[in-house]
C-alpha cells in the first residue's frame, strides 16, 4: 500500500500583495521542492470569510519510500 508524507507552506500577505498585477513569484521554491519530490497539491486562501486576505496556505505530498 502507498503511504503519504505531507507538507504545509503558509505564505502571509494581504490580497494587494498575493494578486497584484504581477503576483508572487515562488517559482524557485516551487521548483525546489519538486526536485525534493513534493507535489503541489492544493493552495487554500487563509482570510476572515469577506474581502480581507491573510495569505495562503500551500499542501504538498510525496510517497513515503
Amino acid at each position: 500500500m502507498l503511504k503519504w508524507e505531507y507538507r504545509t507552506i503558509i505564505i502571509s500577505g494581504s490580497a494587494k500583495t498575493l494578486l497584484r498585477a504581477k503576483g508572487l513569484n515562488m517559482d524557485d521554491q516551487l521548483n525546489e521542492l519538486g526536485q525534493e519530490g513534493w507535489e503541489l497539491v492544493n493552495m487554500l486562501g487563509l482570510g476572515t470569510g469577506g474581502s480581507t486576505q491573510l495569505g495562503v496556505q500551500a499542501v504538498f505530498k510525496r510517497p513515503i519510500e
